[in-house]
């Protein structure tokens, strides 16, 4: 599954707000994805939306886990196959980037990224 977390630095979080801004969301379990492939070729086909307070500082993580049953009863262990950082003022000047990031040990996973400013659409009283 892929772990998408945005937010600036902790420390300037918690010194404008006193508590972290960090947004976190995470696509569905390999087991549950809509395509028709293989076990170990997932497609999501899902977007996310996240907000965030100033593009010039943060910074999108995309995190790529795989999950594994341990043997003897443990639950399930959780590793990093795949990570890329990117800067959202990198995305303010493109409106559209497509990104791949390379999976240990093969493998690759295709994104598409977007900014758009934000608009309230509530109105004005």
């Amino acid at each position: 599954f892929v772990q998408l977390t945005l937010g600036g630095s902790d420390e300037d979080d918690e010194k404008d707000t006193g508590a972290s801004g960090k947004q976190e969301a995470s696509t569905k379990r390999d087991s549950q994805t809509s395509g028709a492939g293989k076990p170990g070729c997932p497609f999501w086909y899902e977007a996310f939306e996240l907000n965030c307070r100033d593009p010039v500082d943060e910074t999108l993580e995309v995190n790529v886990l795989e999950a594994s049953r341990l043997s003897l009863g443990r639950g399930k262990k959780i590793r990093s196959i795949g990570h890329a950082s990117v800067p959202l003022a990198s995305l303010r000047k493109r409106s559209n980037q497509q990104m791949t990031i390379k999976l240990e040990p093969q493998g690759s996973i295709d994104i598409d990224l977007s900014y758009a400013d934000f608009v309230d659409r509530r109105g004005t009283l």
